[in-house]
């Protein structure tokens, strides 16, 4: 984790910051399942300011049988067939096994960040929070 410091004395926490965008940076506590306070001076600095978060995987499994051991003490779980299907879909849309998701605290989302989308490459990802998601940039009918 590396810490960015800007010219208002500010500092923030991320991976990395890359064309003007926080990767996996630290968030203030509670900033995204909560609905936040934008006067609180945490949260100020995030309004508008789009960010990526990475993931590897929708499933820290690589196989039925892992995911099958993880889960066997809960009533949650799916058809190997269907495991299968989501992990090859996985595959397909991410073939470095890591989608990187946008999110901005841009108003849209009752006090919380909006997923702006979520991207193969970490270019793609950057290219979106640096000029919006597609759906805003699209014309009104």
């Amino acid at each position: 984790m590396n810490t960015y410091k800007f010219e208002d004395h500010t500092e923030y926490k991320a991976e990395n910051f890359i064309e003007g965008v926080f990767i996996n940076p630290v968030l203030p506590e509670g900033f995204i399942d909560y609905e936040i306070e934008i006067n609180r001076w945490e949260n100020y600095h995030w309004e508008g300011t789009p960010y990526i978060k990475s993931r590897r995987s929708r499933t820290p499994d690589s196989t039925y049988y892992e995911y099958k051991n993880r889960v066997k003490n809960t009533a949650d779980t799916i058809p190997e067939d269907e495991f299968n299907s989501i992990k090859e879909k996985w595959e397909q849309q991410y073939p470095e096994g890591i989608c990187y998701g946008v999110y901005c605290l841009d108003g849209n989302a009752s006090g919380k960040p909006t997923w702006w989308g979520d991207f193969a490459t970490i270019a793609e990802a950057v290219e979106c929070a640096n000029n919006g998601p597609e759906w805003r940039r699209r014309p009104r009918k």
